[in-house]
């Protein structure tokens, strides 16, 4: 591939179908879970058994063998907790991704919770340049979302990082969810080579 990597085109791929419509007549979607913090976890020893023994059963999968990955997601939509915008509905997705061995190779977390939001400043991703260090992306943005470090064996990039902020409002009972995503592809040495900034259409 070009300008992504498989890795970072997963990353994509997970951004945009958690975008979606969900009707239903509840306050809530699916089953509230904690951040599973990566200081608990090992990039490529992780399994995928030892993820689901601390999480539970995940909302749903996603399978790309094409690329060699799938993934587990777990959702939350809450309308009876705080959200960081009073017309949006509390929501956070966790996703971990696994090569075909089901080792994990990355994790992303979104929240629109008040108490641990991941909105950033999309407008400053516009400062990042090819070339730039790990250190300065971190500077401008704050620390990751996500973060996917281990690349597909054949390729000649690094690790991928990513920045996401879900927003989800309830309208006709049914709660929409946009996902706004910045996703930063790093060469072996930890130097930017790709930028890529999504948001949804309005």
């Amino acid at each position: 591939m070009n300008t992504l990597t498989c890795t970072a085109l997963l990353v994509l791929v997970v951004s945009l179908l958690s975008s979606c419509a969900i009707t239903v007549d509840s306050k809530r979607v699916g089953r509230d879970f904690i951040r599973l913090d990566t200081s608990r976890l090992q990039f490529g020893v992780t399994t995928k058994n030892d993820i689901t023994a601390l999480m539970g059963k995940p909302s749903y999968t996603l399978d790309f063998k094409s690329m060699g990955r799938h993934s587990l997601v777990y959702r939350y939509f809450s309308r009876m907790a705080e959200a960081v915008a009073p017309d949006q509905v509390a929501s956070r997705l966790q996703t971990f991704h696994f090569d075909l061995n089901e080792k994990l190779t990355g994790v992303d977390y979104i929240s629109s919770f008040r108490d641990d939001s991941t909105y950033f400043d999309t407008e400053k991703a516009s400062h990042i340049k090819q070339g730039d260090p790990r250190q300065r992306v971190i500077d401008l943005l704050g620390p990751p979302s996500g973060v996917n470090p281990i690349p597909p064996p054949e390729s000649a990039l690094g690790e991928v990082i990513s920045y996401s902020y879900p927003v989800t409002k309830y309208l006709d009972k049914t709660y929409h969810l946009l996902t706004y995503n910045v996703l930063i592809q790093f060469d072996k040495q930890g130097n930017v080579t790709t930028v890529d900034v999504m948001e949804p259409a309005t």
